[in-house]
């Protein structure tokens, strides 16, 4: 994972920082994951905070993230809200090692001055969310449920219901 410069909303200049603890906040909506093309999740209302630790020898930096993404149950399409609620640590070192073999151990050149957050808040948020994504039982959209059946009794499948 490089540091490729992304929107400016989720960069972070760190050359100019104070050693000591600085405080940043998104809020993160749907159009956040068009932009890369994650087109599950239709609709997002999560508030990203971070606060990052800087000292002489590394930034540390500690994400959380709460609120709800709405994505298509996994039973029978129809929208889906999921809640949020997550953390991340990630540690940003000056180094000129390209990566690291931890996910959470970055690298920045002597030259740097920013990275952008915003892979990392997407991680976060999508690594977050549960394997399986269904409605509770007798909320999923009957007709779809209906609709699939039909087709599941056409190809031999066994029914979503049974």
């Amino acid at each position: 994972m490089g540091f490729v410069k992304t929107s400016d909303q989720y960069i972070i200049h760190f050359s100019g920082l104070a050693a000591g603890t600085h405080d940043y906040s998104w809020n993160i909506d749907g159009k956040f994951f068009e932009a890369d093309n994650y087109s599950e999740i239709t609709e997002a209302s999560v508030q990203v905070n971070c606060r990052l630790q800087k000292s002489a020898k590394h930034m540390e930096l500690d994400f959380s993230g709460k609120g709800t993404v709405t994505l298509p149950c996994d039973r029978c399409l129809g929208p889906l809200q999921v809640k949020v609620n997550a953390t991340r640590k990630v540690i940003v070192k000056e180094s000129e090692l390209e990566n690291s073999d931890s996910d959470d151990i970055f690298f920045v050149g002597r030259q740097d001055y920013e990275f952008t957050a915003e892979s990392w808040i997407r991680e976060m948020i999508l690594l977050s969310l549960p394997m399986r994504n269904v409605h509770p039982e007798g909320k999923c959209d009957d007709e779809m449920i209906e609709k699939l059946n039909d087709l599941s009794d056409d190809s031999g499948l066994k029914p979503l219901n049974e």
